[in-house]
């Protein structure tokens, strides 16, 4: 993964940081990514009208590892699992209530996009656009 905080504004005024506009590219096997640009290039077909699940996944652990199982990491499940969906928008919070956190993800970039490999079923994206605060 890529994260991409050039635009990302940081909010301080509360007691927790909170973070929005954070842009992130996911690569699989034979995708790249430009250092210098920031452009990824990928070796799949886009996902758009290809979409497996009826809608985004949402999570209760989204920093955890593998709580799914057979799936990746919560934060990725989520993230690929939007992308392979109808759905612009999901979200997933954090299993630490002292603070809790929530991300919001969201493929409303103009260009964010999704690659699923029709070998593998890899699923890579590019400008997925998350925020992060605290909720209690």
């Amino acid at each position: 993964m890529f994260v991409d905080t050039s635009g990302t504004s940081v909010d301080e005024s509360g007691e927790y940081p909170a973070f929005a506009n954070v842009v992130a590219h996911y690569l699989t096997a034979g995708d790249s990514i430009n250092l210098v640009t920031h452009v990824p290039s990928f070796v799949n077909p886009d996902i758009a009208g290809r979409e497996s699940l009826n809608s985004a996944p949402t999570s209760d652990e989204v920093f955890g590892g593998n709580v799914q199982p057979n799936q990746p990491p919560e934060f990725a499940y989520c993230a690929t699992g939007m992308f392979d969906s109808p759905d612009d928008v999901t979200s997933g919070v954090t299993s630490e209530k002292n603070p809790e956190y929530q991300v919001d993800f969201y493929k409303t970039h103009p260009n964010a996009a999704g690659y699923k490999s029709d070998e593998t079923g890899a699923i890579s994206y590019q400008y997925l656009v998350f925020d992060m605060a605290v909720t209690s």
